[in-house]
């Protein structure tokens, strides 16, 4: 995906026991930058005609254009967030509450008291470090609360719901 000009590469933390490094579980970071910065490699053959640029200015800027974003999806993932969020060069971390909830067998129950704690306990430890934190709001009330608790990047839809709702806001019948 590097090599061809993607600037926002999305790698997941799930399922991680006490005995893992969470910082070792995954190397995106690491992959999505050029040495000394990173251990990505030459082939950058893509990327510099889709942003018009030279292979020379592309391998130049890339590095400080990429965004390697985390997700923690997984209830594992609370137990190891202050390791993932000290990963080097990790920028954004996306709780994923859906996932969360139905890795808790709590099957999509997003509100759900414990999962709510979940992503509570996420939020606590991802705000004071040095990556942003991310996540899902579908409501305009829902922004609003998580943009004033630091959120700094939202999805405020899937291509499923927004696509639900618009269909159901034109069947809608006037009452």
């Amino acid at each position: 995906m590097a090599c061809e000009g993607a600037t926002r590469l999305w790698c997941t933390w799930y399922r991680l026991s006490d005995d893992d490094d969470a910082r070792g579980r995954c190397r995106c970071p690491a992959a999505v930058r050029y040495p000394p910065r990173g251990e990505r490699l030459w082939g950058p053959f893509y990327g510099p005609p889709r942003w018009g640029l030279s292979m020379r200015e592309y391998q130049d800027r890339i590095d400080d254009e990429v965004l390697a974003i985390g997700a923690v999806e997984h209830i594992d993932a609370v137990k190891t967030i202050h390791e993932v969020v000290a990963t080097e060069g990790l920028d954004l971390v996306f709780i994923g509450p859906g996932d969360l909830a139905t890795s808790m067998g709590l099957k999509g129950r997003i509100d759900h008291p414990d999962v709510q704690a979940a992503m509570r306990a996420l939020e606590e430890a991802i705000l004071p470090s040095p990556v942003a934190l991310g996540g899902v709001a579908t409501t305009p009330e829902q922004i609003t609360a998580m943009t004033a608790r630091g959120y700094k990047a939202l999805a405020v839809g899937f291509d499923w719901s927004l696509l639900q709702r618009g269909i159901q806001s034109l069947t809608a019948r006037p009452s």
